[in-house]
């Protein structure tokens, strides 16, 4: 049922209607909540029904190509392939009449007690469609799958700070044992942006090859096309979804593919896109043929570091996905790490990715003054008091655009500050402002925890260097 019928079945229905309609929804997430053996496969016909989405902001205008996007590795061909997810679920062991286990109820039955048909609110801003796709569809899935798979998984922002929030996706959250694992990128987009532009963007599975545009503008398809593409590289995944309450268009990819399949749901079709496969296509499904690729990646990069050791330059190697990822040692304070696969996060100011032993980090910034201000913070705070429980800085790292801060890392990562950590981040601020600096951005996201308890301090890029208390200082919250 389209958004605009669901609208209109809810406007036509009494009030009296409406009011006995949700009781009953509600009556039947008790009666699957109290039952001896409640299943998956009625956990989601209860969360079945999507609420409609007032139309709202009219403009179809779509975000600009970012300068990462522009140096991607090229987009080769959309194929649109309107049966592979259901290939995939068939293929798969899968068996949703399974009863829920008891420790995973109480988080599915949170979403089956929602109101999900009520319009939800007008559309005024990108954000508002976030929030509907987060809360409505997202959230519930992650619930079911984490209960059905018997680990952790969630969906939200990728980050936020500062009242900035990023991209959505669908990920295992970072533990003491495990790393963040992104598993499928998220694109949202408003009602009216995926209406004006759905006929080109699925028109590109009719084309022998992706248009990438080198140094031309791209048109608003193109640019939903690099969107996303770009959010699979940055977050290492090899699905996504583009979601809007007029249409859902599932995305996947081969590993280390450069050719994208999509399947649609909620629209008409604008045509029959089947095609035989290409013989590249062909080529890269098979099994050998990307063993032999991925083999010789690797022994390129062994040679251009055995080179680049040779000619005396030190180098790094980061798996951000975009090219290029070799960055050039510009100073450091001692020998660091050469290789960092692990993605950690980001936040407003830039992207982190972790050592293979992971007692280093190397975070990248967008802007390289930010980078420069953090390196100096940094380095002054380490010089004055060493013995200070903050990152240490080990060196500064170049490609050409972007700069990077190598410095150690140290403690897993917190949810919320606890009451006995309080206390030593009091002591770790009290040492700082010692000796004129002032971190300005003290939340759980930039506290790190040992094992044993030990707090550490990190994330200076909004740090002052200051004597004395600043006035209105936002350490003095803490």
């Amino acid at each position: 049922m389209s958004n605009a019928q669901k609208l209109a079945n809810y406007n036509a229905l009494a009030v009296d209607s409406r009011v006995e309609q949700r009781k009953a929804d509600t009556q039947a997430a008790i009666s699957w909540y109290s039952a001896t053996s409640p299943s998956f496969s009625a956990a989601l016909s209860l969360l079945h029904p999507v609420p409609p989405v007032i139309p709202g902001n009219t403009n179809t205008a779509t975000k600009s190509i970012s300068r990462k996007e522009r140096k991607l590795k090229p987009l080769s061909k959309v194929v649109y392939d309107p049966d592979w997810l259901e290939d995939l679920m068939n293929t798969s062991d899968v068996d949703f009449n399974r009863t829920v286990l008891s420790n995973a109820r109480e988080a599915i039955f949170q979403h089956l007690t929602a109101d999900r048909r009520s319009p939800h609110q007008a559309e005024v801003a990108d954000g508002v469609t976030d929030n509907f796709h987060l809360n409505m569809v997202l959230k519930p899935a992650a619930a079911i799958a984490s209960a059905f798979e018997e680990v952790s998984i969630t969906a939200g922002y990728a980050f936020a700070q500062n009242s900035t929030e990023s991209d959505l996706i669908v990920f295992t959250p970072l533990s003491q044992d495990t790393e963040r694992k992104p598993w499928i990128a998220i694109e949202d987009k408003r009602a009216a942006v995926f209406t004006a532009h759905e006929a080109e963007f699925l028109g590109y599975a009719e084309e022998s090859s992706f248009p990438w545009p080198v140094n031309s503008d791209a048109t608003s398809g193109l640019r939903m096309w690099m969107q996303i593409w770009g959010q699979m590289f940055k977050y290492q995944v090899d699905f996504a979804k583009i979601f809007s309450p007029v249409g859902v268009v599932y995305i996947h990819r081969e590993p280390s593919s450069d050719v994208l399949h999509f399947s649609r749901r909620h629209m008409r079709s604008r045509s029959d896109h089947n095609q035989p496969p290409t013989l590249y296509q062909i080529i890269r499904a098979n099994p050998t043929f990307d063993y032999i690729v991925s083999s010789l990646m690797i022994l390129i990069l062994y040679l251009s570091v055995f080179w680049r050791l040779l000619t005396g330059l030190r180098i790094i190697y980061i798996a951000t996905g975009y090219k290029p990822t070799l960055f050039r040692v510009l100073r450091s304070s001692r020998p660091v790490s050469w290789y960092f696969p692990h993605f950690v996060g980001e936040g407003a100011s830039g992207a982190v990715w972790r050592s293979v032993d992971g007692t280093e980090v190397v975070k990248v910034y967008d802007d390289r003054d930010v980078a420069l201000h953090e390196a100096l913070i940094l380095e002054l705070a380490n010089t004055k008091d060493p013995d200070l429980p903050i990152p240490r800085f080990l060196g500064l790292v170049d490609d050409g655009d972007d700069l990077g801060v190598v410095m150690t890392y140290s403690g897993a990562p917190v949810s919320c500050i606890s009451e006995d950590a309080i206390p030593q981040i009091r002591q770790t601020l009290i040492a700082l402002h010692a000796i004129g600096v002032h971190h300005h951005d003290v939340r759980p996201a930039n506290v790190l925890v040992h094992h044993g308890g030990t707090v550490n301090l990190i994330d200076f890029d909004r740090a002052m260097l200051r004597e004395g208390l600043c006035e209105g200082c936002a350490d003095a919250l803490v």
